[in-house]
């Protein structure tokens, strides 16, 4: 890969659950490629400083004065298909990640996701 030159502002995409930061060795179609494989809506900044530079985050957003907000990003809304092994029925994650919603199952060790073959 090729290192991009060291310059003093970074892109910083941010969700409730994940973040990810450019740096001279990912750009931002790396930093956007990684935010989409989370599969969580983000918000995209540029921020006025190195990447390497220490700020405060707040509320999932940088605290850096100058930093541009660029937008807001949906990801495929599509969650994840799983497979409750109690009862045999398949839901969205989206719907109830955490318990079935046919017979109410919380096991993780009675569950499972499926995956598709490309």
């Amino acid at each position: 890969m090729t290192k991009l030159p060291n310059i003093h502002q970074h892109f910083f995409a941010s969700s409730a659950f994940d973040w990810c930061a450019s740096t001279p060795t990912r750009d931002l179609r790396e930093v956007i490629a990684i935010m989409e494989k989370y599969n969580h809506s983000y918000n995209l900044y540029l921020v006025p400083v190195s990447h390497d530079t220490d700020y405060a985050i707040n509320f999932y957003q940088p605290q850096v004065e100058g930093t541009q907000w660029l937008g807001y990003f949906e990801v495929n809304k599509k969650g994840k298909q799983v497979h409750c092994l109690k009862c045999d029925h398949v839901w969205d994650e989206r719907e109830s990640p955490y318990v079935c919603p046919q017979c109410g199952n919380t096991d993780k060790e009675q569950t499972v996701y499926l995956t598709t073959q490309d």
